[in-house]
């Protein structure tokens, strides 16, 4: 009987507990239903704001689903500083948020056309706001909004009215200057990972979780300063095995890729138009000796033991186009610049392909010998050593480079003991020190002065020429 009394007794207690169980699970479900219903008004609440400010002569109202616990609309909980040397003085406009949180704390905002989602530390991206970069007409365009009205929406019809714009007109040109965005903000996560999903790790510059603070920065480095810093790289470099930076630094930045250039001189040289002589030289492959003057070639391929290709640059500059590869496919294999020391002389390599280097490359100083590449050439060096610049950023590297070892994905690969000295910029790197160390040594005769990066008769596009801000605020309330 008693077994009997104990076993009613553990089913109830069972029972009660799936009972439990499943209302939880239901209230759970009901509350993450409630989320994804409140994200979506958010996104039309978004949507209707940024009509608001673009057609301000209209009334614009919706349906807003902000739960039983409603929504709250504050004013001025952060500000946006947009600061660059093309302006003339920095804008500072405050901004506002409309904001729902659930019983367990999880908030969904609107903020400056953005919709963020944060539980706890976590941000997320439910609808980014509108900055965008136009490439075609080289403009950024940051609208800010600022919200005011009824600090309590309840769920129901609101309306918005637009109550005014303030256009930055006198910032409008900024003559390629880079620009810096600085936001202050509850949800500074969220514009974080906004502008590293959108823009790539390099453009955040720094995050201040104190002061709530995040700082980005659009456009590139003066290529001016291409190389007065050892490695420059759009991400942080991959490491193993003994890598050694010695005094070079290495910082994460982007320069302006140089396809459009190198694209122009192979043409002209190929149609007769470019404004020196060029001696058609077909496929390097065997020793030979060059002087200064202007060289076009198919490719440069030395795949034998002391096959060295030679520029004596006694009496001038010189100028190699390699519409291809370089590749260096044996250890004693060499491009040696001579006679440059001393001198301003130097041989400028433009290459439309990829540098496969098993072998030596370079002369005296690194000043002596630059090499440029597009943004989809690869550099794969193993042994050996480099004496020179080697430039070729890429805004979106997909390549693969062929070295492998841990460096498929990275555009730059370096392995198995190479001596390296000079600057590199690029878009990703790996070096790898192999049984020895890969040893990287700044040249310091390249922050004497800049180095030209190729012929005066050349130009990049401008990469950000139009700065487009405005500062809108809007009404919202209950209709």
């Amino acid at each position: 009987m008693v077994a009997i009394v104990l076993l009613i007794g553990m089913v109830a207690i069972i029972s009660v507990g799936l009972v439990l169980a499943a209302g939880d699970v239901l209230s759970a479900t009901e509350a993450q239903t409630e989320e994804q219903r409140i994200e979506m008004a958010f996104v039309e609440l978004s949507q209707k704001m940024s009509s608001a400010w673009t057609h301000g002569d209209v009334t614009h109202s919706m349906d807003l689903e902000a739960g039983d616990r409603g929504a709250v609309a504050r004013a001025e909980t952060g500000w946006i500083n947009v600061s660059s040397d093309g302006l003339d003085r920095p804008i500072n406009e405050t901004i506002g948020t409309v904001e729902w949180e659930s019983d367990d704390g999880t908030k969904i905002a609107y903020e400056s056309g953005a919709v963020f989602a944060e539980t706890g530390n976590e941000t997320r991206v439910v609808s980014v706001p509108p900055i965008h970069y136009d490439a075609t007409t080289e403009t950024l365009t940051l609208p800010v909004a600022t919200v005011g009205g009824e600090t309590y929406l309840n769920s129901g019809d609101v309306s918005f009215r637009h109550d005014g714009s303030s256009v930055y007109a006198d910032a409008n040109v900024v003559q390629d200057a880079d620009v810096r965005i600085t936001i202050k903000s509850e949800y500074y996560r969220g514009w974080e990972r906004f502008f590293t999903r959108e823009a790539g790790d390099t453009v955040v510059r720094t995050v201040d979780h104190e002061n709530q603070t995040v700082s980005v920065k659009v456009g590139y480095l003066e290529i001016e300063d291409a190389f007065d810093s050892g490695v420059t790289l759009s991400e942080p470099p991959g490491e193993s095995g003994n890598v050694d930076y010695g005094d070079a630094e290495v910082r994460n930045d982007r320069m302006p890729e140089l396809d459009s250039v190198i694209d122009e001189m192979l043409a002209d040289m190929e149609g007769g138009e470019y404004g020196e002589d060029v001696d058609d030289l077909e496929m390097i492959d065997s020793s030979e000796t060059y002087t200064n003057g202007t060289y076009l070639a198919e490719g440069v391929f030395l795949d034998s033991n002391g096959e060295t290709v030679t520029f004596d640059l006694s009496d001038g500059n010189a100028t190699l186009m390699v519409d291809g590869d370089i590749d260096l496919d044996h250890s004693g294999s060499a491009i040696a610049v001579e006679n440059a020391s001393g001198t301003d002389n130097s041989l400028k390599v433009y290459v439309t392909g990829n540098l496969d280097i098993e072998g030596d490359i370079g002369g005296s100083s690194a000043k002596h010998l630059q090499v440029y590449g597009t943004s989809e050439s690869h550099v794969a060096m193993t042994d050996g050593s480099f004496t020179g610049t080697i430039y070729a950023p890429s805004d979106d590297w997909t390549g693969t480079n062929p070295v492998g070892g841990g460096c498929d994905d990275e555009q730059v690969c370096m392995q198995s003991n190479v001596e390296y000295t000079g600057a590199l910029v690029a878009s990703s790197a790996h070096f790898q020190g192999g049984w020895g160390s890969f040893d990287f040594i700044h040249d310091e005769d390249l922050a004497d002065e800049p180095i030209d990066l190729y012929p005066e008769a050349y130009e990049l596009p401008p990469q950000l020429t139009y700065l487009n801000v405005a500062h809108h605020e809007i009404d919202i309330k209950n209709s």
